[in-house]
């Protein structure tokens, strides 16, 4: 028996998940915290990165199947997505 032949399809979904997550990570955090730390540099999610990190790549999860395979390969999603969670958050804390 070969290897494709003992894979199964949960495994294909497994494999998909983590790849897109972590597509969706990098292309989206670095810019996150760049524009966070040059508009508000006194942001909570300025000053507690790695925390904003944990919680971000958690629950991003959440959201993975709508917009992960979208934020993973288009530039122009991911922009609009990067702006409107800083805007999102700089709004929280402006209140």
């Amino acid at each position: 028996m070969s290897l494709i032949e003992n894979l199964v399809w949960w495994q294909y979904l497994a494999a998909f998940w983590v790849s897109t997550w972590y597509l969706t990570l990098i292309r989206t955090w670095r810019f996150i915290v760049q524009i966070i730390k040059e508009k508000q540099p006194d942001n909570p999610m300025a000053n507690y990165t790695v925390l904003h990190f944990i919680l971000y790549a958690v629950l991003i999860n959440f959201l993975l199947p709508v917009v992960g395979l979208p934020l993973a390969l288009s530039d122009d999603y991911r922009k609009r997505w990067v702006y409107g969670y800083t805007e999102s958050i700089m709004k929280r804390n402006d209140d």
